[in-house]
């Protein structure tokens, strides 16, 4: 069975340069928003609500699907949204997620001319190709 994922994206442009909002895992490493679609959801309202919990982000003013990914490796299909907000959002930040039990995600932009490094999860390395 294929389980179905969201991953809610926002991109900026600061200094001509396109940056990806990302984040620090405390015990894994750098990785995008992303979570499981719950029974009976839209996917929509999935990525809006991943979105909210994993990084307290609620104010988008649009949201746009752009496409799915089917990892095999894990049997997923990531469905990628493109999110926009009016809100101009901190260079850096703290989010207290209720994930895994409670968890501290450190929010940061990464410019998107740049290759992902060692910190990166493998499997986030690959979404970006997407």
């Amino acid at each position: 069975m294929v389980v179905e994922k969201v991953a809610p994206i926002i991109v900026r442009e600061r200094n001509n340069i396109r940056e990806l909002l990302v984040f620090r895992h405390p015990t894994a490493a750098v990785q995008i928003v992303k979570g499981t679609v719950e029974p009976g959801e839209d996917l929509t309202e999935a990525a809006l609500r991943e979105l909210a919990e994993e990084s307290g982000i609620v104010s988008i003013t649009s949201i746009e699907s752009k496409g799915t990914w089917f990892v095999e490796l894990t049997n997923q299909n990531w469905n990628f949204f493109l999110c926009s907000t009016d809100n101009e959002l901190p260079d850096v930040w703290d989010f207290y997620t209720l994930d895994d039990g409670g968890l501290i995600y450190s929010f940061f932009w990464f410019p998107l001319d740049q290759e992902p490094d060692t910190d990166w999860h493998p499997i986030y390395k690959e979404a970006l190709k997407q």
